[in-house]
């Protein structure tokens, strides 16, 4: 696995953040009559309901702003730039091909003076 970040494991997020705060809300609901057990229940549930929104919250903004490795995508902006660095480079590469000839061509007529 490449280890880039995809559409599909950004929708994962979303879903592991939303049942988070899911367990947040099933722990504080049915809230036991034991103080300690009480505050334990409301800690934990607090603590989900933070992790749970900001992992969801994350996640949700990279989709929208479409922050996440998408193959098809990335394939057609490296074809349409190496189109752009090939059109670049094809000048020189004549340039340099033409000088090549040239020097070339000199030194045959060199040697057939001689």
């Amino acid at each position: 696995m490449s280890g880039k970040t995809t559409a599909g494991i950004l929708t994962l997020r979303l879903c592991i953040g939303g049942y988070l705060v899911y367990l947040a809300y099933s722990l504080v609901v049915p809230l036991p009559t034991d103080t300690k057990m009480r505050v334990i229940s409301i800690v934990f549930a607090v603590l989900f309901a933070i992790i749970g929104f900001y992992i969801a919250l994350k996640a949700l903004i990279r989709l929208i702003k479409k922050d996440y490795y998408d193959p098809m995508r990335d394939a057609q902006e490296e074809v349409e730039g190496s189109d752009t660095e090939n059109a670049e480079e094809t000048p020189a590469t004549v340039e340099e091909t033409e000088h090549t000839k040239d020097v070339t061509e000199q030194d045959a007529t060199e040697k057939t003076d001689e």
